[in-house]
């Protein structure tokens, strides 16, 4: 069924994802408070004014599919992809390879992704 099938994670949204990640990471180019308005700011740059940058910025940070993929820019960026070649296109694929890679970043997966593991472990 359609509506069964996940999106694929847009373009802009791994841009926002990562200047995040390299906004938290950086040499102190963005500040703790203001790293997700910045980092929406350089994914967006036609964005007119701070605080509309700051409201979008607020409702993309809630969104399961930016969380997972801030998770695996993290991954990325600090080199912790070892035996990954492929790259995910969807969260759930994104929890998945976090989980073979037995890195900490899976425990913070969504309730959802984590009682499937749960039922693979029960039926496996």
């Amino acid at each position: 069924m359609r509506a069964e099938v996940e999106k694929v994670i847009s373009i802009r949204h791994w841009n926002f994802a990562r200047y995040y990640v390299l906004g938290e990471t950086g040499n102190g180019l963005f500040t703790f408070r203001r790293r997700a308005y910045v980092a929406y700011l350089k994914a967006y740059p036609n964005v007119m004014s701070k605080s509309a940058a700051k409201a979008s910025a607020s409702r993309l940070m809630r969104k399961p599919h930016i969380q997972a993929a801030i998770q695996w820019q993290a991954v990325i960026l600090n080199g912790e992809n070892r035996g990954i070649t492929l790259y995910p296109d969807t969260a759930i694929e994104i929890w998945e390879a976090l989980r073979e890679l037995g890195s900490f970043r899976a425990n913070w997966a969504p309730w959802w992704v984590k009682s499937r593991w749960e039922d693979e472990g029960v039926s496996g």
